[in-house]
């Protein structure tokens, strides 16, 4: 089965009815992206479960590194070296799917998201339970705090959130939440030719990476930040990394935002290869890129020394983990 990740975003009533043009703020080559820094991976791991987009399973346990203590340290070790993938029980019905984020949320290839929890990390996901709605077949991704999903329309024009009050509650129907301004955006300027794609939640739900791509766009890799938790996402910075650009067709995709906001997880269509950038905060770039193989749709526990993606399987594209060695 095939997961593709998707996002989750706070629904948000917003004092802005007027569908005015929002201010366009795209390629721009001056700005660095601003990534959070100081945001840290949870120093207790069994709260890392329903705190964290990046939630732990059984054999994560053990003690969190905390913070970086160097400048240029990273929860994410570019020199990593990652295992035999192993098979996720949930990934045994046959159907193509593309892994989001861990609660766990996925999207099949039929346009329906889905999404499992457990009650702790040393038990099983629960029976998969379906989000209402036809999608696009595309990334989902959870919130940090793991109560509201992003999810990609089928007609790639709007970002969409599905909330819910706790973990035990089901999600409802999605609507356009704290996504209003892209919404307004699309409806106004985008080109007819462009779509959404890809949403990415940063890991204290301050920072969002998606696409926009379509209409011969090369800068499809979007970042927009937001001043608290909860407000509407501003249109985002379209960014000039090269390692980032599209070509022709093909795109990089992101895939995951690590807990210390400092390696960006992106699938590369042009090589068919996962890939991880890290950005260095005292020099305002990414500074370095490594491959990753053919881990599609990676996504990164809280720590870092597990890693969930989507790979051919027996009959399709089915979910897998691999283990740091």
């Amino acid at each position: 089965m095939r997961v593709r990740p998707l996002v989750f975003a706070t629904a948000l009533s917003i004092a802005c009815s007027s569908r005015s043009r929002p201010p366009v703020i795209e390629e721009v080559t001056s700005r660095p992206p601003v990534l959070v820094g100081d945001a840290v991976a949870p120093t207790n791991l069994q709260d890392a479960m329903s705190t964290s987009d990046a939630e732990l399973l059984p054999d994560d346990s053990g003690t969190d590194a905390g913070p970086p203590d160097a400048a240029d340290s990273t929860v994410c070790d570019p020199a990593a070296i990652f295992g035999a993938p192993a098979l996720l029980s949930l990934s045994n019905d046959g159907l193509d799917e593309f892994l989001g984020t861990i609660t766990i949320a996925w999207t099949t290839e039929s346009g329906h998201v889905h999404y499992s929890d457990r009650a702790s990390t040393a038990v099983d996901f629960q029976v998969p339970q379906p989000v209402p709605g036809d999608f696009a077949v595309d990334r989902a991704a959870l919130s940090p705090d793991g109560l509201r999903l992003a999810i990609v329309s089928a007609d790639r024009r709007s970002l969409l959130e599905a909330g819910r009050a706790t973990r035990d509650d089901p999600f409802g129907a999605p609507d356009i939440g704290a996504f209003v301004v892209l919404d307004d955006y699309a409806a106004t300027t985008m080109s007819p030719g462009e779509s959404f794609g890809d949403p990415v939640f940063g890991p204290d739900d301050r920072v969002l990476y998606y696409s926009q791509f379509g209409g011969g766009r090369t800068k499809t890799v979007v970042l927009t930040q937001r001043l608290f938790a909860g407000d509407p996402w501003p249109i985002g910075i379209a960014l000039s990394t090269p390692e980032l650009a599209a070509q022709g067709s093909s795109r990089r995709r992101p895939t995951a935002l690590a807990a210390d906001g400092r390696t960006l997880f992106f699938w590369d269509e042009t090589s068919s290869t996962e890939r991880a950038g890290f950005y260095a905060p005292d020099r305002v770039t990414f500074e370095r890129f490594v491959d990753l193989g053919a881990l599609r749709g990676a996504v990164p526990n809280g720590v870092c020394n597990r890693l969930y993606f989507s790979a051919g399987g027996q009959n399709s594209v089915d979910l897998f983990s691999a283990v740091r060695l």
